[in-house]
């Protein structure tokens, strides 16, 4: 695989060199035969400076493809440059005096040119020369660019899945709590609850590393989650959920109703005597999937500023998402404490 990659880098390198060297001593020959030289030696002259120039700029090239001087190392370059652009004037002077003998007037004339052709390298070199160094900037710094967007990327991922991590734990524990309660109390219902939890867990662990399930998939985990609590508060606890049918298909970031409902119960049951109704509607409205959870509440028992750790994590995770603090609004009213969250519909599933 590597061998094939050099061969291939080597070959793309050696017709850039040839089409270079075509262009150059194309123009140099057409150029020396408009002020007059044989078509002859126009071209032995272009091609023989021509070749010595494309030699220089490959030679350029792969210097600076893995060279990138700084600021304070820019002599350094200015006299690689200048190096260069001797070599290739006298290299080639040399070379035409070996080749051609017979003509002292064109030796004559390309001896009086000589600091002419070197204005011209040099202009050239240091001309392809700053734009190697501009274009191997731009390159570093498109890199660092990406890097720097990887690494927020895996950090955004990380701290997603943290936080999701953390939701099963956190439900998992008040479970075995209630589990632990009912034990001695009542042995079946408690039986009953851990059938339930551990088909909440099984569905919840399948789904743990997607990114988006369906909406009926989440409502699904929903019910499951309802199914346990409904064992722990029997008849006080009483759920409407009201689905609208378009919205079945739609994707959403999973578990992120599940931690809502859950503090709807956590603030309504445990804080209220009596039955107690959490109603959870979702539909679609201007462009974006609606999802309300509200629960009655007392407002004389619940602290303004405790909204745990479940509504928390949703609010961050909708931020890490798409990038907005807008998509969770919570609001208390007359009794009843209402969360709204908007998601913006991104896909559906077939």
């Amino acid at each position: 695989m590597i061998n094939n990659r050099f061969a291939n880098g080597f070959k793309q390198a050696w017709i850039k060199v040839l089409i270079g060297l075509v262009v150059i001593a194309g123009g140099q020959a057409l150029l020396l035969y408009h002020y007059g030289l044989s078509p002859y030696r126009s071209i032995m002259d272009a091609l023989v400076f021509g070749g010595l120039l494309v030699g220089g700029l490959f030679l350029l090239s792969n210097i600076f493809r893995y060279y990138q001087p700084e600021e304070r190392n820019y002599g350094v370059v200015l006299f690689l440059v200048i190096l260069l652009a001797f070599t290739i004037v006298f290299g080639g002077n040399f070379a035409l005096r070996k080749l051609v003998t017979d003509d002292p007037m064109y030796l004559e004339w390309i001896a009086y040119i000589s600091w002419l052709r070197l204005a011209y390298m040099m202009l050239i070199l240091s001309g392809f020369a700053i734009f190697m160094i501009v274009a191997g900037r731009l390159e570093d710094q498109l890199a660092a660019h990406e890097r720097e967007e990887q690494m927020a990327q895996l950090s955004k991922e990380a701290e997603l899945y943290h936080l999701r991590q953390q939701l099963q734990p956190h439900f998992l524990f008040n479970s075995l709590n209630s589990i632990s309660a009912l034990l001695k109390r009542q042995p079946e219902q408690a039986r009953e609850m851990i059938l339930q939890l551990s088909e909440f867990l099984r569905s919840t662990i399948r789904k743990n590393d997607l990114k988006w399930v369906t909406v009926a998939e989440e409502i699904n985990t929903v019910r499951l989650f309802l199914s346990i609590e409904k064992v722990r508060f029997g008849h006080r606890l009483e759920v409407d959920i009201a689905e609208d049918t378009s919205v079945e298909k739609c994707i959403i970031p999973p578990l992120l109703i599940q931690p809502v409902v859950e503090n709807a119960v956590k603030h309504g049951v445990y804080g209220l005597l009596g039955k107690v109704k959490i109603e959870v509607e979702v539909k679609v409205v201007q462009g974006m999937i609606l999802i309300s959870v509200q629960n009655p509440y007392d407002p004389n028992g619940v602290a303004e500023s405790g909204t745990g750790f479940g509504l928390d994590s949703v609010r961050r995770r909708l931020y890490l998402l798409f990038g907005r603090r807008d998509l969770i609004s919570v609001s208390s009213e007359n009794g009843l404490f209402s969360v709204v969250m908007k998601i913006p519909i991104r896909n559906t599933l077939v």
